[in-house]
């Protein structure tokens, strides 16, 4: 918005003027009007000497219009006029040398707060009688159209005709619209400046992605020169390997493709061996327990690699359950099988109570059988909260499987507790928000609700039929 500075001629002149018209039309001819006018001469005479003074404040100057038209039948009219007159005389005497007529030369109180609004704008804003409207015009939208700016919207400013709406709400109202136009031009400013701020980000972020961008490309033709004979599919593992961090990190491009080409064959070794070894094998305890430690040393590769659902299928077409795929890719680790090997063995209840059912201590005995029995279970409430993580499966970052509810649970039953029970201690966990699943974890949680025999294999199923298994319930 454009200031207009003073003409030529003094806007006192002009106050003169406008206040001598009014006079002439509003009072009578008569001795008393001769003796209004002196007086009001007077004070004319006042604010222009007011107005030449350098320390003479805008309060001064108000004082003695007002003193003018004390008295005068119909000078609210003309006083509301002469006003703003008044204000714009001060503003433009009190400006700093070489402010020019741009709208931008504002108080240094500008400066943003977080909405791209400065403190002391919120504060001046509600203090006034009429509430400004919210900015309606974004600057350069079409040419930042499609900028990720990272730090908020485009901030907005006002329109000209926003402007003229809010000077003309204020006079129709017999107000200043002087502070209230002040303040459009202070958000104005900082919402400028908060604009440059976010183009400047958006030029660094651009440049950053830039090198980004050419650093993966050099990172992908150097991995080619070494694994030439890769398809596609097999190449975009190799480009998983290298964004882990122990790769990603060595600055040598020919010691970095040569890494990862050793830990692919390393990762193509496993599943080839993976493969042949998937087989389940007939019921025998000992082969069954070889054989799925075997198998879950391979698997460690191909979960360090983000390909854990490859060997889930591997072994779901060969037979195995969700239980022994859980144990052989993703075991629970010693710690956590200590504390539910060290726990306390849950009592059955009907080996608390001592006496015959047509006893009358019973019912009581057969209550108190009950609270021991939920007693053991609680303790393990701690452990399941203590012992369980969450998974991480970004293969950018070190690939760190979650703890497996189905392992935990098969824990809980062999120390004597109810697979009923444990899914509700398992549940309160979460309604609580102690634990938190990742999408692995939620897919065993889909078997917490059924009978343990549903997530099985019929090897495993005839295998702990066995009388002298532990964990039958």
């Amino acid at each position: 918005m454009t200031t207009i500075l003073p003409s030529a001629r003094s806007s006192w002149d002009v106050i003169a003027d406008q206040l001598g018209q009014g006079l002439s039309q509003t009072l009578p001819q008569a001795a008393q009007q001769r003796s209004n006018r002196n007086a009001l001469q007077q004070s004319l005479d006042e604010i222009k000497n007011l107005g030449n003074q350098p320390n003479a404040t805008a309060l001064d100057t108000l004082t003695s219009l007002m003193k003018a038209g004390a008295g005068i039948p119909g000078s609210e009219r003309y006083m509301a006029q002469l006003y703003p007159l008044v204000m714009k005389q001060m503003e433009a005497k009190m400006a700093p040398q070489g402010a020019g007529n741009n709208a931008s030369n504002v108080p240094q109180e500008s400066a943003q707060s977080s909405n791209g609004m400065s403190t002391a704008s919120q504060k001046n804003q509600s203090n006034l009688p009429i509430p400004l409207p919210q900015p309606a015009f974004q600057p350069y939208e079409n040419e930042l159209e499609g900028i990720e700016l990272g730090r908020g919207p485009i901030p907005k400013t006002y329109t000209p005709e926003q402007y003229q709406e809010v000077d003309q709400r204020y006079k129709s109202s017999g107000l200043d619209s002087t502070p209230a136009i002040q303040q459009m031009q202070i958000q104005d400013e900082a919402a400028r400046k908060q604009l440059e701020d976010q183009i400047k980000a958006a030029e660094t972020v651009g440049n950053i992605n830039d090198l980004r961008s050419q650093q993966q490309a050099r990172v992908r033709a150097k991995l080619r020169e070494h694994l030439p004979e890769l398809n596609e599919a097999d190449f975009a593992i190799a480009e998983r390997i290298a964004q882990r961090p122990e790769f990603r990190n060595i600055k040598n491009d020919n010691l970095r493709a040569e890494k990862v080409r050793q830990e692919y064959n390393l990762y193509q070794s496993a599943v080839d061996s993976f493969n042949k070894n998937s087989e389940r094998p007939a019921y025998d305890d000992s082969e069954h327990s070889r054989q799925m430690k075997n198998l879950g040393q391979y698997a460690t590769v191909l979960v360090r690699n983000g390909q854990r659902d490859l060997a889930d299928q591997i072994l779901s077409n060969n037979k195995w359950g969700p239980v022994e795929k859980s144990k052989i890719l993703n075991p629970l680790d010693e710690d956590t099988l200590k504390s539910f090997e060290n726990g306390p063995k849950i009592p059955n209840e009907m080996d608390l109570i001592k006496v015959l059912p047509d006893d009358p201590r019973f019912e009581k005995e057969a209550e108190n059988a009950i609270a021991q029995r939920k007693n053991f279970v609680k303790k393990y409430e701690d452990k399941i909260i203590k012992n369980f993580k969450t998974g991480s499966y970004d293969p950018s970052s070190n690939v760190i499987p979650g703890s497996s509810p189905l392992q935990m649970r098969d824990e809980f039953l062999k120390n004597g507790g109810d697979w009923r029970e444990f899914e509700d201690l398992f549940n309160d966990a979460i309604k609580k928000g102690k634990i938190k699943l990742d999408s692995y974890q939620e897919q065993e949680r889909s078997y917490l609700n059924q009978h343990p025999d549903k997530s099985f294999s019929i090897g495993e199923i005839l295998w702990r039929m066995n009388p002298f298994y532990k964990g039958r319930k």
